[in-house]
C-alpha cells in the first residue's frame, strides 16, 4: 500500500537543532545562576513551550524568571543558528525521492512559522515546503495527533 503523503518533525530530523538548543538552555540557565543539567533538557525535547515551562519551574521553582529565560535562550540558539544550523544527512536525498514518487510531504513541528521559516531559507529549502503546521496552528501540542 503506497502512503498518501510523509509528514517530517522539523527540529532534530530534518535540522539538527537539539544540540545547539539544549547548548543555549543550559548557557542561559547558567548566566542566570541555576544548573540545568542535560537529563532536564532531554526532558523537554518535543514538548510544547507550556509543557516545557512547567517542567523548568518544576526544577528551578516559580521564581524563576522564565520571560528572561526564554528570551535570553532564544538570543543566544539564534546567534548559534546563524553559523551552526545543520541540515541532517539525507534530507535533500530523501525529498527529491518523494517528488520522484509524487508523494506531498509537509512539516508538523511544535515550533514557531518564523522558527520554520528561518531555517528553510537558511538551507534553500523554503519552497519544498509548501505546507508546514506549527505551534498556533492546533489545540494541542505534541504528543497530541493534532499536529499532523
Amino acid at each position: 500500500m503506497k502512503p498518501l503523503g510523509v509528514v517530517f518533525d522539523m527540529d532534530g530530523l530534518l535540522f539538527d537543532t537539539e544540540a545547539l538548543y539544549r547548548d543555549a538552555m543550559i548557557q542561559t540557565a547558567a548566566a542566570l545562576g541555576h544548573n540545568m543539567p542535560v537529563s532536564l533538557y532531554l526532558d523537554t525535547i518535543g514538548l510544547s513551550a507550556e509543557a516545557t515551562r512547567v517542567s523548568l519551574r518544576g526544577r528551578f521553582g516559580d521564581a524563576f524568571d522564565l520571560a528572561q529565560f526564554w528570551e535570553r535562550a532564544s538570543a543566544q540558539f539564534a546567534t548559534m543558528a546563524t553559523t551552526e544550523l545543520r541540515l541532517k544527512p539525507g534530507v535533500v536525498d530523501l525529498l527529491d525521492l518523494l517528488d520522484g514518487m509524487g508523494l506531498p510531504f509537509a512539516i508538523a513541528t511544535s515550533s514557531q512559522h518564523h522558527d520554520v521559516q528561518r531555517n528553510l531559507d537558511r538551507h534553500g529549502l523554503r519552497d519544498r515546503f509548501p505546507t508546514v503546521v506549527a505551534f498556533g496552528d492546533y489545540d494541542h501540542g505534541k504528543p497530541h495527533p493534532a499536529p499532523s
